[in-house]
């Protein structure tokens, strides 16, 4: 019986260990921020600040993979456009129907410089 306690005990230690020692190697957290399933819940307790450490660069590792495929970011700015297309729409639509909050070309050359400005500097910031 005595042998049947060091066992298990020694079993135990030794899965502790591994879950403090070992990483999911992919991302097992929702948008939301919860851990998913039973094992990734320990060892989000065991490693702390490490395992929340290595959630963040699988993330960051999963963006920059989709980031650098030409396919994923033609259809996301095929997408993109489409969205911005429906939108300009909408637009046209209010302001056939309200004349006076349509912006005038120097608000509208403003925005389109602000743009070009924030696409220019978030290019430059994923970069880094």
């Amino acid at each position: 019986m005595k042998n049947k306690l060091i066992i298990l005990f020694g079993l135990a230690i030794l899965v502790v260990a591994y879950l403090y020692f070992s990483s999911p190697g992919e991302v097992v957290v929702n948008g939301t921020g919860e851990v998913l399933g039973l094992i990734n819940n320990v060892r989000a307790t065991l490693q702390g600040k490490r395992f929340w450490r290595g959630q963040l660069r699988e993330v960051d590792s999963e963006i920059d993979k989709h980031l650098s495929d030409p396919q994923f970011m033609t259809e996301t700015r095929r997408a993109l456009d489409q969205v911005g297309r429906k939108t300009d729409q909408a637009l046209e639509e209010v302001y056939k129907k309200n004349p006076e909050i349509r912006p005038s070309p120097a608000e509208r050359q403003a925005e389109a410089l602000r743009e070009r400005a924030d696409r220019i500097e978030w290019g430059e910031g994923r970069k880094k």
